[in-house]
């Protein structure tokens, strides 16, 4: 499930094709997107602040970490609106302490020589993520001209999520993400970020408190969720610049 997405975009063309059905027509607007469930978060979480600083992670050996997305419709169906989301920079940022500035530690520009590290798609319905993955992920994405872009419109009862290659977590720091962004009518995007332990250890699920074993496998964790930041929606055309998250990282903007 996890794409190399550097030099392999042949997967990811762009589907034209919905196979849900249309939402009724008096729908209202809405900034977090319909779902259910425990892993569904709707508004900025920093999980206990247990990743502050970063060493009190790196002892219970999640010593790496990603910067990640979640993107959905704002409902599980067709409301007939487009549904896109086009990244023109990534960044995974550290909170310098004695500056107080981010100093970008991974850069993803989408010019041909940098991208995602991987990325899926899971059920939404009955409940986010937990529910598996559909059996058909049909591609949404796209990499032209310094941007990468996804449209969710025929893929609105799933959750598309991406992630970057890891890196090093340096103890006693605070990490986050920044990205330059627009986002397109009914498409809602929300950044995370995920420790690991380790470079490579394979992804075992997910577990609410990074201690008890995954609640899909079964198993003891190999990732550990540091944060899930705000939604956002319609730029009204406009590239901006999103950092999360924005409880700890804001002092820096």
């Amino acid at each position: 499930m996890f794409h190399r997405l550097i030099g392999v975009f042949v997967v990811l063309l762009v589907s034209a094709t919905s196979w849900s059905a249309p939402c009724a027509s008096d729908q209202p607007d809405r900034l977090v997107p319909h779902a259910d469930g425990p892993a569904m978060f709707r508004e900025e979480t920093v999980h206990a602040r247990k990743y502050i600083p970063a060493q009190k992670m790196a002892d219970r050996g999640f010593d790496h970490l990603v910067g990640m997305w979640n993107a959905v419709t704002a409902y599980p169906c067709d409301r007939g609106r487009p549904a896109v989301i086009e990244f023109r920079r990534f960044e995974v940022v550290r909170l310098d302490p004695s500056s107080g500035k981010l100093v970008p530690e991974l850069t993803l520009t989408f010019d041909g020589t940098s991208s995602f590290g991987g990325g899926g798609q899971w059920k939404r319905l009955p409940e986010w993520f937990i529910s598996g993955q559909p059996e058909r992920q049909p591609t949404v994405a796209s990499m032209k001209g310094g941007v990468f872009r996804v449209d969710l419109k025929s893929i609105p009862e799933n959750i598309l999520h991406m992630w970057t290659d890891r890196i090093k977590a340096v103890p006693g720091h605070v990490y986050g993400v920044r990205m330059e962004v627009r986002i397109t009518g009914d498409a809602r995007l929300q950044p995370a970020m995920d420790f690991w332990r380790g470079a490579s250890s394979d992804g075992t699920g997910w577990s609410p408190d990074c201690v008890k074993p995954t609640l899909d496998k079964g198993v003891a964790p190999n990732n550990c969720e540091a944060f899930l930041g705000d939604w956002h929606g319609d730029t009204k055309g406009e590239f901006i610049t999103v950092v999360s998250p924005r409880s700890l990282l804001g002092s820096a903007l």
